[in-house]
């Protein structure tokens, strides 16, 4: 039974719940919810260890929204529906049971990638979503005769079609599946609300006076050792301007290959710092003059990293590639990938450190400025609010839609497995709660 008038929502997610996670969709909650919570009740949903008892129960709380694990959302919302179930998805086994439930009762998703190198069972790699879809327009079609499906590589297809609204936290990740990717579900139906938008990842405002940032010739950087991340090119680049120090956020298992790179490279000026993750960053940052933010992959993202930098007001320099190359040349400073690069991200340095002070400041008052009017939290939770307010209706007969289709499978499933009487099969029918059926 319902305890409060406010729509409900279900929200899928991993969770900072360690307060170490460099989850970005992990982050994301933690900064929106607070805001959200003013008009929704919100239900999180995880596959993080919550004790048996608290499983079904919500007797664990997370950020002031009770704290389900996901198996238990299919029964609680049969039960008694929800308004919007929300997921957020990326590349991590963190967000696998995301992947899992999304094409178990489609909703919003908000994605921090698309291209996925998690593997997930066959079941899932090669489902039969691409008959859901036609048979979401069209109720005469029959199911298909022979599975599986084909493999149709890293692409997050499945789950960008099951999500008849998808948000993605980067201009690229938009772009890309806007090109790409096929018809979301229910895009043909004249009351959908079709919409395939780019959110900005939301960052918190630094309160206090703005920091001091006379001092340069400190270098912020949290790329990975992988080469994605260019490492090898920052350090070769590095090496060549002496007075220069390193502050190197990595993960604890990238210690090793960081001092061998730092090494090979011959940076000797640098302090390791361990434990990737925004507020981490934020901190290490505060202090630095210069930040790094180089990626050149069709994996990943900057994340939230790159406009905390801006906020932290340190001079920004990006690789003019995805997610950087649609930043205004007035807020960082781009390098090109390739053979040059090492040569041009030590000729960047050297321009920003001839900088004025006039020169230096008015390019980071103007970076702050960009990053506090798309990026604040309460400006993107104020955006997120809309979207779940509006798609309400929507959902309601999309929802009864989906309803028939799966009813229609689960039919087709009773009559394939109940033909020859196996009374076991029957008794799992029972288990599931489809023995009105039989």
């Amino acid at each position: 039974m319902r305890t409060s008038q406010k729509p409900r929502i279900a929200w899928f997610s991993p969770l900072n719940l360690t307060k170490k996670s460099d989850s970005i969709a992990a982050y994301t909650s933690e900064l929106v919810l607070p805001f959200l919570l003013q008009d929704f009740s919100i239900d999180l949903y995880t596959d993080q260890n919550i004790p048996g008892s608290a499983r079904d129960s919500g007797q664990q709380s997370y950020q002031g929204c009770n704290l389900y694990h996901y198996l238990s959302c299919y029964k609680q919302h049969v039960k008694d529906p929800y308004d919007l179930i929300f997921y957020q998805y990326e590349d991590t086994k963190l967000a696998n049971f995301v992947r899992l439930h999304l094409g178990l009762i489609p909703g919003i998703t908000l994605f921090h990638d698309l291209l996925i190198r998690q593997e997930l069972p066959a079941p899932l790699t090669f489902s039969p979503w691409p008959d859901i879809l036609t048979l979401f327009k069209n109720p005469q079609y029959d199911w298909p005769a022979r599975y599986p499906q084909p493999d149709r590589g890293p692409f997050a297809y499945r789950e960008v079609a099951l999500s008849p609204i998808s948000l993605y936290s980067a201009p690229r990740l938009c772009g890309e599946a806007r090109r790409h990717l096929p018809e979301p579900i229910g895009q043909a139906q004249s009351w959908l609300y079709p919409k395939m938008l780019y959110m900005p990842l939301p960052v918190a405002n630094q309160p206090g006076a703005p920091s001091k940032k006379s001092e340069l010739k400190i270098v912020a950087y949290c790329g990975s050792t992988a080469i994605e991340h260019r490492a090898h090119k920052v350090l070769s680049a590095l090496r060549e301007i002496k007075g220069l120090k390193l502050n190197w956020l990595i993960d604890q298992e990238e210690e090793l290959q960081a001092i061998q790179l730092l090494s090979h490279h011959g940076v000797k000026d640098y302090q390791l710092y361990f434990g990737r993750n925004p507020e981490h960053w934020s901190k290490i940052v505060k202090e630095a003059g210069i930040a790094l933010h180089t990626l050149f992959s069709v994996y990943g993202s900057l994340g939230p990293y790159l406009p905390i930098s801006m906020l932290q007001e340190a001079l920004v320099l990006v690789t003019d590639f995805a997610e950087g190359e649609a930043l205004s040349d007035s807020v960082v400073f781009k390098i090109e990938p390739g053979e040059k690069e090492t040569q041009k991200i030590l000729a960047t340095i050297n321009t920003i450190l001839d900088l004025s002070s006039g020169e230096q400041q008015l390019i980071r008052a103007t970076a702050k400025a960009y990053a506090l009017e798309n990026h604040n939290a309460e400006l993107v939770s104020s955006e997120l609010r809309r979207i779940f307010h509006t798609s309400i209706p929507f959902f309601k007969k999309f929802w009864r839609r989906w309803d028939e289709i799966e009813g229609s499978a689960r039919n087709e499933i009773i009559k394939a497995n109940t033909e020859a009487g196996d009374v076991s099969l029957i008794m799992t029918f029972v288990e599931l709660g489809w023995s009105s059926d039989l």
